[in-house]
C-alpha cells in the first residue's frame, strides 16, 4: 500500500504515469487512478487541479487500488508536517470514538508508528482487534425462521397446507431455529473477507482470517448495505452491533470489483466541522457534573423552533444550536464552530453571521448565556462580546480549545479536560436573571 499524508489545507503535486507511486513528496497517479478520484471526490473533499491536489476541511481516507491518500487534521502551527503525524491521527481517531461518526471504541489498540501510518489500515485494524476479542468468546446464534415439511411435529403446522390426503404424513410447518448462519454471522465474514485482502500488514491479516475460521459453518457470501439494515439487534447479540455498523459502513463506501473479491476503492472523509461539534457536545455530555455541576445536562442537536413564518403562516428557517445546556429556568447555548480565531483584528475574526445566529438562538430561547468554541492549535483564546439593542444586552463569550494536547494519553486527555472545564464551568455560575431581554429586539455591536 502506497499512502500519501495531507493535512488540512495542503497542498500536493502530482503527475500523470504509467503507474502509480508515491516517493518522498512525489506522487505519481495514472490516467485511470486520476479519474477514480476525480469521481470518489466530485468536488467535495478535494481541490484537484492540473497538476495539485489540495486537502479541504474534511478528515480522512480515500483508497483507490494500492494508492491511498489521506487527509489529518492540522493541530500543530507548524511547517514539519512529519513532527506532528502520529499525534494529529491519534487525536483523530480519539475525536471518532467519542462520536457516533465512526463506531470505533478503541482507538489506544492502533499502534501508530509515525513513520507509516495508514488510516485505511489502521480503521480495518481496529475492527479486528475489537471483534476477534468478542467472538472468542462470544459467537452470536440467531433464531431464524424457517418453513419446511417435516415426518414430525415443530412449531406451529401450516394448517391451510396441510390439505393433500396422500401426504398426510408430511406436516408443513414454520419454526424457528437457533442457527451460526445467520444474516449478522455472514455480515461479519464477507466483511472480514473484503478486508484481509485489501490490506498489507500481517497481523491484522491473521487476525481477520482468524475471524472467518471461527465463522467456519458461516456462508460466504456477498452481502448488500440493504441486507445489513435489515439485521434486527436484541439482547443476545447487541454487543455485535458497533461492529455490524462499521461493516455497513465500509461496505458502503466501498467499490467492489465484479468478482467481489478485492476493493477497487473505498472513500470515508468526514468534515471537520461537524466532527470538532460532535466531539465537544460527547464530552459535555458524557460527565455534565465535571463540567457544569449537579442537575445540568447537555443536549445535542436540540430543536428550538423556528425563527420566521411566511405569508401563509408556515414555519421557516429551522433552527437547531450544537449544544443546549439545561439546568435552570433559562437554558444556555453553545455553538462551535470550526475556524481559527484572529485575536490581531477587532472582530476577533468571529463572522457577523455567527453573531446574528447567537442572538437568534437567545432571543428564541431567552437563554442566559451564549458561548462560540473554536478550536485552537496552541493556545487558548477568549473574548466578550455583547450584543446591544432597546432594553436587551446579551453576552456572547468566545472562546477557543487547543487540539494539540495528546487525547490518546491520560495525562494529555486530563489535561484536555481540565481545559474545557475550565472555559465552560463558569457558565454554571451565571444567573438566571442576568439579563432583560426583550424577543425580537437587539442589533450587534462591535
Amino acid at each position: 500500500m502506497k499512502t500519501a499524508t495531507l493535512f488540512e489545507y495542503e497542498e500536493q503535486c502530482f503527475e500523470i504515469s504509467e503507474t502509480d507511486s508515491i516517493d518522498g513528496k512525489s506522487l505519481r497517479l495514472t490516467e485511470k487512478t486520476l479519474q477514480e478520484l476525480e469521481r470518489l471526490n466530485n468536488g467535495t473533499f478535494l481541490d484537484i487541479g492540473r497538476t495539485t491536489i489540495k486537502a479541504k476541511n474534511f478528515v480522512g481516507v480515500i483508497k483507490i487500488g494500492d494508492i491511498s491518500i489521506q487527509v489529518l487534521p492540522k493541530i500543530i502551527r507548524t511547517a514539519n508536517t512529519e513532527e506532528h503525524k502520529a499525534l494529529s491521527a491519534s487525536n483523530l481517531l480519539k475525536m471518532l470514538s467519542y462520536t457516533e461518526l465512526v463506531p470505533f471504541s478503541s482507538p489506544k489498540a492502533a499502534v501508530l508508528d509515525s513513520d507509516h501510518i495508514d488510516l485505511f489500515e489502521i480503521f480495518i485494524r481496529l475492527f479486528a482487534d475489537g471483534l476477534e476479542n468478542l467472538i472468542r468468546h462470544t459467537q452470536p446464534r440467531e433464531y431464524i425462521k424457517k418453513s419446511d415439511n417435516l415426518s414430525f411435529v415443530k412449531g406451529k403446522i401450516r394448517i391451510n397446507d396441510y390439505i393433500n390426503p396422500a401426504r398426510m404424513h408430511i406436516i408443513p410447518c414454520t419454526y424457528y431455529d437457533f442457527l451460526i448462519d445467520s444474516p449478522l454471522n455472514r455480515t461479519l465474514k464477507f466483511t472480514c473477507h473484503l478486508m484481509s485482502r485489501s490490506i498489507s500488514d500481517s497481523p491484522t491479516i491473521r487476525k481477520l482470517r482468524s475471524i472467518i475460521n471461527i465463522l467456519d459453518q458461516v456462508t460466504l457470501a456477498p452481502i448488500t448495505v440493504h441486507e445489513v439494515d435489515r439485521i434486527a439487534f436484541t439482547r443476545l447479540n447487541r454487543m455485535f452491533e458497533p461492529f455490524i455498523r462499521i461493516c455497513r459502513l465500509f461496505l458502503q463506501h466501498s467499490t467492489l470489483t465484479l468478482q467481489v473479491s478485492h476493493i477497487e476503492s473505498f472513500s470515508l472523509m468526514i468534515p471537520m466541522e461537524r466532527l470538532f461539534e460532535a466531539f465537544v457536545a460527547s464530552v459535555l455530555k458524557n460527565n455534565p457534573v465535571y463540567f457544569f455541576g449537579p442537575g445540568f445536562r447537555v443536549i445535542e442537536q436540540k430543536s428550538i423552533g423556528y425563527l420566521a413564518k411566511d405569508e401563509n403562516g408556515r414555519n421557516i428557517f429551522f433552527m437547531k444550536p450544537d449544544i443546549v445546556i439545561e439546568g435552570r429556568s433559562r437554558p444556555g447555548i453553545i455553538d462551535t464552530k470550526y475556524k481559527i480565531l484572529k485575536p490581531e483584528e477587532i472582530k476577533y475574526g468571529v463572522s457577523q453571521s455567527d453573531m446574528y445566529q447567537m442572538h437568534a438562538y437567545a432571543t428564541k430561547t431567552n437563554a442566559s448565556f451564549c458561548m462560540l468554541l473554536y478550536p485552537d492549535m496552541i493556545f487558548s483564546q477568549k473574548r466578550d462580546f455583547t450584543i446591544t439593542g432597546p432594553n436587551t444586552e446579551i453576552q456572547v463569550l468566545i472562546r477557543s480549545i487547543p487540539l494539540s494536547y495528546n487525547l490518546s494519553d491520560p495525562k494529555g486527555w486530563a489535561a484536555f479536560q481540565k481545559n474545557l472545564n475550565e472555559i465552560v464551568r463558569p457558565l454554571s455560575a451565571v444567573k438566571d436573571n442576568i439579563h432583560q431581554q426583550v424577543i425580537g429586539q437587539g442589533t450587534a455591536s462591535g
